[in-house]
């Protein structure tokens, strides 16, 4: 819940700033690959690295510093059994349907950091070992997703985001990801 609220609060205040109005495209298409790292601390396992890839589709609001996107993501929470005694690796994949909102700062420029929250629709699934959870296996449910990035150039984005839904399959990812149909709107006036 501490969670919901911070990522509330820092994206409503982010809101009250005045952001430069730049002109940019309407639509964007962002392929991105990056690491995730557990948030959860499981007895008898370490936290590791895992993968995260996906595919987000952006609509910047016309005169607003915001934009829209629809996300498809896969990540895994990945947990090393095997240096403490346990026979056991773990991997917990969750794919996430992500609805997103972002507030740019500097919107159009060469540099441009953003803030952002989504709200997920996940399905959860343990792809690689057991773990004592009855109800965590092949689950489905919600989750609230902050992020905070930078956009360089317009086109290549790096992003932190957390991914916070159910217990063993919360992480917090860093990815990288280029916007195809990203940059400023060409002024359609030569005169």
């Amino acid at each position: 819940m501490k969670r919901i609220v911070i990522s509330i609060l820092i994206c409503g205040v982010a809101l009250l700033c005045n952001a430069q109005r730049v002109k940019v495209k309407n639509f964007e298409l962002e392929p991105f690959i990056g690491a995730t790292v557990a948030t959860s601390d499981l007895p008898n396992y370490n936290n590791e690295i895992g993968p995260a890839l996906g595919f987000e589709f952006r609509w910047n609001l016309k005169e607003l510093p915001l934009d829209i996107g629809a996300q498809l993501y896969i990540g895994s929470a990945v947990y090393n059994g095997k240096n403490i005694g346990y026979n056991d690796d773990l991997s917990c994949r969750t794919f996430a349907s992500t609805a997103f909102i972002d507030y740019n700062f500097k919107k159009g420029t060469k540099i441009s950091p953003f803030i952002g929250l989504g709200l997920s629709a996940n399905t959860y699934n343990i792809v690689e070992g057991d773990y004592d959870y009855s109800n965590s296996d092949d689950n489905n449910g919600i989750g609230i997703c902050p992020r905070v990035g930078i956009v360089f150039l317009n086109h290549l984005r790096a992003t932190l985001t957390g991914h916070f839904g159910s217990k063993i399959y919360n992480t917090v990812g860093f990815t990288i990801g280029y916007s195809f149909g990203a940059g400023k709107k060409i002024s359609q006036n030569r005169y």
